[in-house]
């Protein structure tokens, strides 16, 4: 195929300003109950690191002609995981840092006092899902390929796999990256059910509602 130059320059701005957001997200000094397990354990910051490795797959995708396994990976691989998360992050984020702050920051109680400033949270929580829905919605020619029913089965692991990694690294004296986590049993594990389905749900959703409804592909998988 052809290379895309408006994939590749949307995946060079995708990786820039993501990655600028990521770094100066990643600079915030963390309070005593998040230190131990550091930024590694924020859902926001490994959807950004997901992004920002999947711009790249996709700009050296267009590079070599978006052709072989490279644009697979860029494309029917990394571009829905990222696209899953960085939508969980936003839909998650932006309700409850307008309404409800200190649901997703510890000892954040006014919108005022939140340790990021505009243009880095804007850049961090909002631009990646935009830069990734521009990409599969306008530019890239087909739905997901790979069969949503796999992908239900499949995504879902990732919530599980989280709350074990979150189960490793958070020390006996810590808390949860978002105070709405820091509830009891069976509530927190309901979350991560919820969330964790809700990624299958949004795949099969985006396969859904792309322009080109052709799922001739699709349903040759199943």
């Amino acid at each position: 195929m052809a290379r895309n130059v408006s994939v590749l320059l949307l995946n060079l701005l995708s990786a820039t300003t993501t990655m600028y957001g990521l770094i100066n997200c990643t600079s915030v000094v963390l309070p005593s109950n998040l230190s131990h397990a550091g930024h590694k354990q924020f859902l926001t910051n490994i959807a950004a690191l997901i992004t920002v490795v999947n711009s790249l797959f996709n700009v050296l995708n267009q590079l070599l002609g978006d052709k072989g396994s490279i644009s697979f990976l860029a494309r029917e691989l990394t571009l829905p995981v990222a696209m899953c998360l960085e939508t969980i992050v936003c839909f998650i984020y932006w309700p409850l840092r307008l309404f409800f702050i200190s649901l997703i920051m510890h000892g954040v109680q006014d919108s005022s006092r939140a340790p990021l400033a505009l243009h880095i949270d804007i850049s961090i929580h909002l631009l990646p899902i935009l830069y990734l829905a521009t990409d599969y919605f306008f530019l890239k020619p087909t739905p997901f390929q790979i069969s949503g029913k796999k992908v239900f089965l499949t995504l879902p692991s990732l919530g599980l796999a989280y709350r074990v990694y979150l189960d490793k690294i958070i020390g006996p004296e810590g808390s949860y990256p978002y105070p709405f986590l820091d509830v009891a049993e069976p509530y927190k594990s309901i979350i991560f059910v919820v969330v964790s389905l809700s990624a299958g749900w949004i795949y099969i959703l985006y396969q859904k509602i792309h322009k080109n409804p052709t799922l001739d592909s699709i349903k040759k998988q199943e």
